[in-house]
């Protein structure tokens, strides 16, 4: 029997009206850039990592698949050597082992290489060109890689590197740059320019030397003596190399996470439906509207209104859906709110700050009448917020089936041009559950929003602790405002689409309610996915959370 085409095969899927999830995302079908792939993204619990096959024959790492970053990154065995990086994790062997390995080299024969700051410290690296598989996607990397040779990184457990999938940067203008560097050594010499020091130098000086001496030396010797003098070493610029989607030629690209098991990258997505311009220039970002709690209307939002916006704000609120990120993380005061209007719409916590509250009154009048005082000024001392941190924390007691109970919030985002959408994420999404021994590095995380400080002991005691996913952390922009990192719930919830080829560059947020994140494998269906997304229960978290490695400093 003769075999059939694929372009016929195809069409009789689509006639039949396939629903296999693996068939839909087969890799062989056909993509708007000319290539398609699905890799498996390997839950750790805290985050994802993604293997990357590097160099001819192929060296493998399991690196952090994060849409915060822009390089792919692994660690050089020289790291090890040095005592720089984990033994225990794989490290990459370039000479006399891959042939298709090249290091690049500057004017001065050195190795290329650059400091990268991220938002848990540095990395040094060198910049090499080599060979890069992920999933079915081959890509000569000519632009570069990074090999990790140092790093200062605030970061628990194996680390084997980073598939930067963050928005393309341009290449800096290292002219314009060397310029200005120009202008302010001018600005330090007073504005005069090396011809005019010269003359004033041998002029003051005379020509039988200083003070009746020799004679001064030849003015084209003084010439060179004060180059020698003024002029830094010569510095070799390199912007970091692009990310491995964007030398491979592919714009479009997908992931999401499925609730206990992998997630996926779909690279070579057809064009987005219903994609928001994106606000940023550094990181995927967009126009963020605040979060309200139970309500889906945008007017019932605890902050980030748009009213308050000064000249040549942009956005109230800026958002970077990273998925290198464990928690939801904002400012501190957008925390504490958020916290009381979560404990304001859950009935057990409403209800037991209502009789921590009548217990404080009554207990500040019996101390007044008795001693006509309270010396202990009880009224008040507790919040909502330390209230919902207390019961999540008791979640063992409570928890089978409870976490119904919990008010759904919805972030509502915006894009460039004006279309809004509201991101619904269920109570079960924004808390973890953590064993007590494992709960410190979570709950250090909301530090700055407690009146109370967390009891780490009484933690340490239970068998499963819950927290909520949020952190604390101050990203501030001139044009965007405050800036949230919105880390893993929004890829649990939905199937988040990237596309480099729009102008503006625009971000898509399918909920996986309608369109499951599924499989890279043809054997997980439709019915399977969708039953999987109803589990109602806290992700069970090891390990402490993943924290940005987002730059801070930077805008939007």
């Amino acid at each position: 029997m003769a075999r059939a085409s694929l372009p016929l095969l195809i069409a009789l899927a689509r006639a039949l009206g396939a629903t296999s999830i693996g068939l839909h995302q087969q890799a062989v079908l056909h993509a708007s850039d000319g290539s398609r792939g699905c890799a498996a993204l390997e839950n750790r619990g805290t985050h994802f990592t993604i293997d990357v096959d590097v160099g001819t024959p192929s060296q493998r790492f399991s690196v952090v698949a994060d849409t915060g970053s822009n390089s792919l990154i692994i660690p050089s065995c020289q790291c090890q050597s040095a005592g720089k990086c984990d033994k225990t994790d794989r490290c990459f062997i370039g000479s006399n082992k891959s042939s298709s390995f090249h290091l690049e080299v500057g004017d001065d024969q050195e190795p290329v290489s650059m400091v990268l700051s991220f938002g848990s410290g540095q990395i040094q690296a060198v910049v090499a060109q080599e060979q890069v598989r992920v999933g079915q996607v081959n890509a000569s990397l000519k632009d570069g890689l990074l090999l990790m040779t140092d790093r200062a990184l605030n970061i628990n457990g194996p680390f084997e590197g980073i598939l930067g999938l963050g928005l393309p940067q341009p290449p800096t203008n290292w002219t314009a740059v060397q310029e200005q560097e120009s202008k302010q050594e001018s600005a330090v010499a007073g504005g005069q320019s090396m011809e005019d020091i010269i003359k004033q130098i041998v002029s003051q000086m005379g020509a039988s030397g200083p003070e009746g001496g020799q004679a001064a030396p030849p003015e084209q010797n003084m010439r060179k003596a004060l180059k020698a003098a003024l002029e830094k070493p010569k510095r070799q610029h390199r912007d970091s190399p692009t990310g491995f989607l964007e030398q491979a030629g592919i714009g479009r690209f997908s992931m999401c996470f499925n609730d206990g098991g992998d997630g996926v990258l779909r690279i070579g997505e057809p064009p987005l439906k219903h994609g928001l311009g994106g606000m940023g220039t550094q990181h995927w970002g967009v126009d963020f509207r605040g979060i309200s709690v139970g309500s889906k209307s945008v007017g019932d939002v605890l902050f980030c209104h748009g009213t308050n916006m000064t000249k040549g704000q942009r956005s109230p609120c800026g958002a970077i859906p990273d998925s290198g990120t464990t928690m939801l993380m904002g400012p501190k005061e957008h925390i504490g709110a958020l916290l009381e209007g979560i404990c304001d719409g859950w009935d057990r916590c409403r209800q037991n700050f209502t009789k921590l509250e009548q217990a404080e009154q009554i207990a500040s009048e019996a101390m007044s009448k008795h001693y006509g005082m309270n010396p202990f000024n009880m009224q008040g001392g507790m919040s909502k917020s330390d209230v919902l941190q207390l019961l999540l924390m008791d979640c063992e007691s409570w928890g089978h089936g409870g976490f119904d109970e919990l008010p759904d919030l919805h972030f509502h985002i915006r894009g460039s041009d004006g279309k809004a959408q509201a991101l619904k994420i269920p109570g079960h999404m924004y808390v973890m559950e953590v064993s007590g021994d494992q709960a410190e590095s979570a709950l250090k995380l909301l530090e700055g929003v407690r009146k109370i400080p967390a009891d780490t002991r009484l933690a340490k005691s239970k068998k499963k602790v819950c927290t909520p996913m949020f952190g604390e952390m101050d990203y501030q922009t001139s044009s965007n405002g405050p800036v949230w990192i919105l880390g893993t719930p929004i890829f649990y919830e939905y199937v988040v689409g990237y596309d480099m080829k729009t102008s503006p560059p625009a971000m898509s947020f399918a909920s996986q309610s309608e369109q499951p994140c599924g499989s890279c494998k043809p054997t997980v269906n439709l019915a399977m996915s969708r039953e999987t997304h109803k589990v109602r229960s806290p992700r069970q978290v090891s390990g402490p959370p993943r924290v940005p490695q987002i730059d801070t400093t930077k805008p939007l």
